[in-house]
């Protein structure tokens, strides 16, 4: 997640340049109650926020798929699914944080681009 003090006190950085298919795709798969918030912002500062894939965006890709879920048909072959959504949006990005989301979708985006991964685990040798 992108917090308070990114979006109100640190300048963003030039978008100098687009994603291509050979630069990696920065992707933090976040653990809850393992320091991810604090990381995310440390990495949050390094890309220009439109090149970032937050939660804010998650989450309104999640309120659009449930808007167009409720005007169709149940079983709507057309349809995208919201993980299918999620990770069309993550592909075109060049960093993914701040999300709860599961190893398949990571795997899905890292189909076409270079990954880097980071994690942070809690007392790791409990």
């Amino acid at each position: 997640m992108i917090t308070q003090g990114l979006q109100e006190n640190v300048p963003a950085q030039e978008d100098l340049r687009e994603s291509s298919a050979l630069s990696p795709i920065h992707y933090f798969l976040h653990i809850p109650k393992c320091g991810g918030t604090t990381f995310s912002d440390f990495l949050s500062r390094n890309f220009h926020r439109s090149r970032i894939y937050s939660t804010e965006e998650s989450n309104a890709l999640r309120e659009l798929h449930d808007q167009e879920v409720s005007k169709q048909p149940e079983n709507s072959p057309h349809l995208m699914t919201l993980n299918q959504r999620f990770i069309s949006a993550m592909r075109s990005r060049d960093l993914v944080v701040g999300n709860h989301f599961n190893w398949h979708i990571m795997n899905q985006v890292a189909s076409e681009r270079p990954m880097v991964l980071y994690s942070l685990l809690r007392d790791p040798r409990q």
